[in-house]
């Protein structure tokens, strides 16, 4: 980005029904992942780059919203909390796997958060029509420090990590 942009604010409810606020996290680094049933696989694949790369460092969250259509609420629930409670156990997994132990506070920086009627995606600037996973990666200071669309997740991911990784140092 060429110019600093604030990050748009909101609330959205956790798949647990707790209100989870952007500004309430400005002591960490949030890195959204937007989301939608076309985009399923690329932003799989961006999330789970995104944790390999940035969940060691406890000042980093990471926050999938999920677009659904407010028609589908009682349907999706269910499945979001399933996808919840795997992602906080895969990223558990993989601090295990490397010989490390697992941040004890890995729910309250990990979040499936469903975005009923996919409004937010707009508010962050991207085109949800789009068949791409987008990622924007939020500062400490509620500054957009980077926005990428990609058709590719691994490659947003990676990109996102990188800019993620530079604004921490």
């Amino acid at each position: 980005m060429t110019q600093t942009q604030m990050a748009p604010d909101f609330t959205l409810e956790d798949t647990r029904g707790n209100p989870i606020t952007l500004s309430h996290r400005r002591d960490h680094l949030v890195v959204l992942v937007f989301a939608s049933q076309a985009t399923q696989e690329a932003s799989r694949e961006a999330t789970r780059t995104l944790g390999l790369k940035l969940l060691h460092d406890a000042r980093v969250d990471l926050w999938t919203i999920v677009s659904v259509p407010k028609m589908f609420k009682m349907m999706a629930m269910g499945m979001l909390k399933d996808v919840q409670n795997k992602a906080v156990e895969s990223a558990r997994r993989r601090f295990e796997k490397e010989g490390t132990a697992a941040p004890g506070d890995l729910e309250q920086r990990i979040f499936i958060l469903p975005d009923w009627g996919g409004n937010l995606v707009e508010r962050y600037g991207f085109d949800p029509k789009a068949k791409h996973v987008h990622v924007a990666v939020v500062g400490t200071d509620g500054t957009v420090l980077e926005r990428l669309s990609s058709p590719d997740g691994e490659k947003a991911g990676s990109a996102a990590a990188e800019a993620a990784l530079k604004a921490l140092k």
